[in-house]
């Protein structure tokens, strides 16, 4: 009867050691900031939205497929991950869908749409990025720093 409650404690324990030592080399799989080490995290722990970020990151210019999944899986698993919306949000613009930039944007912003005040569009919102560099490069023309 004794023998239960300690059994229990120990196994409880060992799980945990376990899963320990499984972050721990996922954590260093990902410090490795390689294609290879962060698929190897993303295997030890599949449910870490920051490593699919990663891997987003490491393949957008090879395989912009990989790494649009990449980010959906990102903020599928974590919806607060603003960085994730916000490269959402700026390659949906790149692709010429508006409507999915401003959805991304806003959720990158802490709004879903409805809380956001009618008055108020994506452009009041949120400063697209082509825009921006527009903008920079015409101060720059003028002598000016750039920043208005």
């Amino acid at each position: 009867m004794r023998l239960l409650p300690v059994t229990m404690a120990l196994a409880g324990l060992l799980a945990a050691a376990i899963w320990s030592v499984r972050l721990g080399c996922a954590d260093y799989q990902i410090r490795q900031e390689t294609l290879g080490g962060t698929e190897r995290a993303i295997a030890l722990t599949p449910d870490q939205s920051e490593y699919y970020a990663r891997l987003a990151w490491l393949v957008s210019g090879d395989d912009p497929r990989k790494a649009e999944a990449a980010l959906h899986r990102a903020v599928a698993l974590n919806p607060w991950d603003a960085r994730s919306w916000i490269e959402l949000g700026l390659r949906a613009e790149a692709a010429g869908d508006d409507a999915a930039a401003q959805q991304c944007l806003l959720r990158a912003a802490g709004g879903s749409g409805p809380a956001v005040p009618a008055a108020m569009d994506a452009g009041e919102l949120l400063f697209p990025a082509r825009q921006c560099c527009d903008v920079l490069v015409l101060d720059q023309g003028r002598g000016g720093d750039g920043v208005r």
